[in-house]
C-alpha cells in the first residue's frame, strides 16, 4: 500500500513542475525577465532571439560577476531567431540563488545578466553595477554543460555558430561543427566557447525537450506554464484512493 502511495505522490509532484520561459537578446543585451523565481523540479527555457547578435548563458556567483562557478552550466554560443526557436533548457535542482550572465564579448559588463531566486540581501542592479567594474573579458567553462540545447528553425541560408551538449546521466558530450541549419531541428553544429575560442566538429540531432518534465513551453512571453496539472492530480488522487481500498 505504502509503495503505491509513494509512487502516486512522486508522480503528482512531477505534474506541478513548470517551465519558465526567458527571452535572451530580445530587444537588446537583456534577459527577460532578469529576476524570477523557480522551484526545484522546474525547468528554465532560454529562448535566443535575433537582433543583438549571438549570445550564451553562464551561471556564476554574486561576488564574482562575469565569471562562472566551478559547477556552472553553460549553453555555448547560440544564434538567435525571430521567434526564439533556439533554446537552452536547464533543470532547477536547488532553491539557492542562481546568477546568470552572457559571456560574449562585452555583453556581461554591459548589463546582460539575470538572477533566479534572488536573495533578500543582493539585487540584480547591484550585480550589474559590479559587472561594469569587471576587469578583462567575461569568462565561461571549458565545455558546454548542464543543460540541453534544442535547435528550431533557422533560415536555410544562415550559417549558424552553435554549440550543443547531449546530457545522459553523469556523462556530458559537446558537439560542434559549421553548417546551415535545417528547419527540422536536425543539424550539423558549429560552436565555440567565445569568439576566438576552440571548436571541435561532429554531426548531431539535438534533443527538443527535456523528457523529465511534464509541461510545455512557448517562446512567446515569459512565465510558468503547466498544462493539465489539475486534471492529472485529480486522476492521481482517484488512483490513490483505489489503491488504498484494494
Amino acid at each position: 500500500m505504502f509503495p503505491a502511495l509513494i509512487s502516486i505522490l512522486l508522480v503528482a509532484a512531477g505534474a506541478f513542475a513548470a517551465m519558465i520561459d526567458v527571452k535572451v537578446g530580445s530587444g537588446g543585451l537583456t534577459f527577460d525577465p532578469d529576476v524570477f523565481t523557480a522551484s526545484i523540479g522546474d525547468s528554465v527555457v532560454f529562448h535566443f532571439y535575433s537582433g543583438s547578435g549571438s549570445h550564451n548563458v553562464v551561471s556564476g556567483a554574486f561576488d564574482s560577476p562575469c565569471m562562472p562557478n566551478t559547477d556552472a552550466f553553460f549553453s555555448g554560443i547560440i544564434p538567435g531567431t525571430d521567434d526564439g526557436a533556439n533554446t537552452f533548457t536547464i533543470n532547477v535542482t536547488s532553491n539557492d540563488p542562481i546568477w546568470l550572465y552572457c559571456s560574449v564579448r562585452t555583453h556581461c559588463v554591459s548589463g546582460m545578466a539575470a538572477v533566479i531566486n534572488p536573495p533578500a540581501d543582493h539585487s540584480i542592479a547591484a550585480y550589474k553595477e559590479a559587472a561594469q567594474l569587471h576587469q578583462g573579458a567575461a569568462t565561461d567553462p571549458e565545455t558546454v554543460q548542464g543543460g540541453i540545447v534544442a535547435i528550431g528553425s533557422v533560415s536555410s541560408s544562415a550559417v549558424a555558430t552553435l554549440a550543443s551538449t547531449v546530457v545522459s546521466g553523469n556523462v556530458s558530450s559537446t558537439v560542434t561543427s559549421t553548417s546551415s541549419v535545417a528547419s527540422t531541428g536536425s543539424a550539423t553544429f558549429s560552436g565555440t566557447r567565445n569568439p576566438g575560442g576552440p571548436a571541435a566538429s561532429t554531426t548531431s540531432t539535438p534533443a527538443s525537450t527535456n523528457p523529465s518534465v511534464s509541461a510545455t513551453s512557448t517562446p512567446n512571453g515569459a512565465g510558468k506554464t503547466s498544462e493539465w496539472s489539475v486534471i492529472m492530480v485529480l486522476g492521481l488522487v482517484l488512483m490513490g484512493t483505489v489503491a488504498l481500498m484494494a
